[in-house]
């Protein structure tokens, strides 16, 4: 199969499909911005949902029309007359995982959108979601690293789904970054001749496409949970169809590196934020304002359109700088200067605003009285008849250690 017979596969016999993702999804987003013009009914009460935290109205269930309309494009590739012979038998086997797994993700998202649920019900709906997919690609993609494929695609798949997700903070953000993640993927996938990856990508495209006209700024609608977690999840099939092409021509190796490069920026968004939250003494699940979009809204004063802009060009120039790496041949370079690119730019724009008043000290002398043991003492407090609370600078505290260190060796 030739990179010609695949773009010509792409345009004349795959062109409605992408169409059709695009209108349904933009019914779907008009239909929800109606909803709350509408008199009470089952659908208002279902599916209108007030955006939390909007200062512009916005009706949050995006994700729900966006994801929908995926499901449903890669649904039809199942029955779609394929003439070229485009998708292979583990093409169509991950389609179908992929299809029982992202059920749950919508699910899960509706719910949570809609009642809130508790972080351990949507980390364990992820992890069956992630599990499901894992279980299969890691077979399909080599039988004799099938534990090492399942380890890597279950930890890059949850990493994704929930990186996808912090990367949805602002008007335009998840619309500018997903459609730069598409064009690698779609280039990858025209470099590599991966008939699946072009036509996976179009349908994913679509939908993001007409998500813009409602998410940008002022938004009238947000994603929501389904939307950012959705998104990431269709990273994961689109590299799956991509490593499989890759692996026919290189080494299994080659495949791995260049397709987890293309997942890096969740990953990195994801790290990132625990990293800085540990760093602060925070639980590294809780939430904060310190991501490298919020600083530049609120420190910068960039609008969250031009913020949206500016990560996305950002990540463009990191993109085409590691897709030369590849087709050179280079895949650990790839993925190495992927991340370390992308570590770069969030340690330059950020440092110095994840800095606070409880920050780790990382002076040797602070990390050793970190790490030093403490001597604690139980005292009966009916022993006790009066106490008081001295409060010492580190300092001092040395000193009157010292002190007694002294009155010790002189008695």
């Amino acid at each position: 199969m030739n990179k010609k017979m695949d773009f010509k596969a792409f345009i004349t016999n795959y062109w409605f499909i992408f169409a059709g993702v695009f209108v349904s999804t933009f019914v779907g987003f008009w239909a929800l911005t109606v909803l709350p013009r509408m008199k009470p009914n089952i659908f208002k009460r279902m599916f209108h949902i007030p955006a939390r935290k909007s200062v512009t109205n916005a009706v949050q269930l995006g994700g729900l029309p966006l994801s929908i309309g995926i499901f449903l494009g890669i649904l039809s590739l199942l029955y779609v007359p394929d003439p070229n012979h485009i998708f292979g038998v583990h093409d169509l086997r991950f389609v179908k995982y992929w299809l029982i797994s992202g059920s749950f993700i919508i699910l899960y998202g509706y719910l949570d959108d809609k009642f809130e649920l508790r972080p351990i019900v949507k980390l364990t709906t992820q992890l069956v979601s992630v599990f499901i997919f894992a279980f299969y690609t890691s077979w399909s993609f080599h039988n004799y690293y099938s534990s090492a494929a399942f380890i890597i695609c279950s930890i890059w798949g949850l990493g994704v789904l929930n990186g996808s997700n912090l990367l949805d903070g602002l008007d335009t953000l998840t619309v500018k970054i997903g459609l730069v993640t598409y064009a690698i993927i779609g280039a990858m996938g025209i470099y590599y001749g991966s008939g699946a990856t072009i036509i996976g990508t179009g349908i994913c495209a679509s939908a993001l496409i007409s998500f813009y006209f409602f998410n940008k700024e002022p938004a009238k609608i947000h994603l929501g949970e389904i939307g950012g977690s959705f998104i990431g999840f269709s990273y994961l099939l689109l590299c799956s169809f991509l490593y499989l092409k890759i692996k026919t021509t290189h080494h299994v190796f080659h495949a791995t590196f260049v397709t987890l490069s293309l997942l890096s920026l969740p990953m990195v968004e994801l790290g990132v934020s625990f990293l800085r939250r540990i760093f602060n003494r925070r639980s590294p699940f809780s939430g904060d304002r310190l991501h490298i979009h919020h600083i530049l809204r609120n420190f910068h004063n960039f609008s969250a359109s031009g913020t949206a802009s500016v990560m996305a060009f950002s990540y463009t120039l990191v993109c085409l700088s590691t897709f030369g790496l590849a087709v050179f041949e280079f895949p650990l370079a790839t993925f190495l200067v992927t991340v370390f690119l992308e570590i770069s730019i969030y340690v330059a724009v950020g440092a110095k605003y994840w800095i606070g008043h409880d920050t780790i000290n990382f002076h040797p002398k602070a990390l050793f009285n970190y790490l030093r043991k403490k001597d604690i003492m139980i005292i009966d407090s009916s022993k006790i008849d009066d106490f008081h609370i001295t409060i010492l600078q580190e300092d001092e505290e040395d000193d009157m250690e010292e002190d007694e260190n002294n009155d010790k060796y002189a008695s």
